[in-house]
């Protein structure tokens, strides 16, 4: 991930976790029943007179949507006047979403009429059948050291919270499987299931929708945020071990065996994005088998272990079970996260494929 689009993604997914924040934290000291059901941020020069994302928000019975404009930080009442201004080229409701506004700052907002929401519980949000004005609430301690904090590593939860956004990412169509099963799938404790989707709600990435059950919505801001944390707080507990072929082409005879082991990294992006010719193989071999595994394969291709060795082999850390399907690569997720991590400049162009993909499959599932 280039400077730039780690930028855009810090941003983004500050401003969601600060929305979603505030909307609890109103909900709770207001006492309104309010939630929010839909993010979507705009684009790069997508935006409609500068918006940074839209929202609905279910206040009550009502459903109403927002253009929304983030600051993180606010430059005193000037850039009230400025945002305020911008009101009347926004057919939807414009929607100030900061950490924090001071006392000062709320009454400037409220004499001009634009609508906020900070992590504190102040707000305001006014229309023919709604009126919500807090102003005064100061933010705790926690809030203000949590602000300081990276928003991709403050939200990146433990290897639990990993194992199971990873399943819902790559397979949304198992969101709505029981605990027990969602437990079985990504290898964590029945308990834990709850509290991790509960968190995923908290956050602003799940939805739980009359028709379809639960949904999860700003999925690229989610998927980022996976790639981010995934060498940092899962692969460590996933026992990588290296080796060396004799023949560097062993990888293209290699048979892996169904629903036993994926490729990922390279090998799975010169099939899935024909971008690459693969110099290093990444292997995820389920762990009660791959002992045995591992064993054949040594035999069979005349491995040997080196710790600089160009193959990568790991634990499975999922398991699709009935609903596995046929195939030898790891979810694209895994395969996108593997360049990633890489560094590799030769894995940027597939890279950027395969998340090209990941999106044209966003769009189809949600048209």
């Amino acid at each position: 991930m280039n400077t730039g689009m780690w930028n855009a993604f810090a941003r983004e997914s500050e401003m969601q976790n600060v929305l979603a924040q505030a909307v609890a934290t109103l909900a709770d000291r207001s006492g309104v029943a309010i939630r929010l059901i839909d993010f979507s941020p705009y684009s790069d020069g997508a935006a409609p007179h500068r918006a940074d994302a839209t929202i609905t928000l279910r206040i009550r019975d009502r459903r109403i949507a927002f253009d929304v404009e983030f600051k993180a930080r606010m430059q005193g009442r000037a850039s009230v006047d400025v945002i305020a201004d911008r009101q009347a080229g926004h057919a939807t409701p414009l929607l100030l979403v900061a950490p924090y506004l001071s006392m000062t700052l709320a009454e400037q907002c409220v004499q001009r009429g634009l609508r906020f929401i900070d992590l504190a519980g102040n707000a305001y949000l006014s229309d023919d059948s709604t009126h919500i004005c807090i102003i005064g609430k100061k933010p705790n301690e926690t809030t203000l050291h949590d602000m300081t904090i990276p928003p991709a590593l403050r939200a990146g939860g433990n290897a639990s919270s990993l194992r199971l956004t990873f399943v819902v990412l790559s397979r949304p169509d198992l969101l709505n499987c029981s605990y027990r099963e969602l437990a079985t799938i990504s290898g964590i404790a029945l308990g834990a299931v709850g509290t991790q989707l509960g968190q995923l709600r908290e956050r602003g990435h799940l939805v739980d929708d009359a028709r379809f059950g639960r949904r999860i919505v700003a999925r690229s801001a989610l998927r980022d945020e996976w790639v981010t944390n995934f060498p940092l707080r899962l692969l460590p507990k996933l026992n990588a071990m290296r080796f060396r072929a004799e023949n560097p082409d062993w990888w293209r005879d290699a048979e892996l065996g169904a629903n036993q082991a994926w490729w990922s990294g390279e090998v799975a992006a010169a099939t899935l994005a024909n971008a690459i010719r693969p110099a290093t193989q990444t292997v995820y071999v389920k762990p009660e088998i791959r002992r045995e595994w591992l064993l054949t394969q040594a035999k069979r291709h005349r491995l040997r272990a080196d710790p600089a060795g160009p193959i990568e082999i790991l634990d499975a850390f999922w398991d699709f079970g009935e609903y596995a399907e046929t195939t030898e690569f790891g979810p694209s997720l895994l395969v996108y996260a593997d360049l990633v991590r890489s560094r590799d400049p030769r894995n940027v162009e597939a890279s950027q494929v395969i998340r090209s993909l990941m999106e044209s499959n966003d769009a189809k599932a949600a048209s």
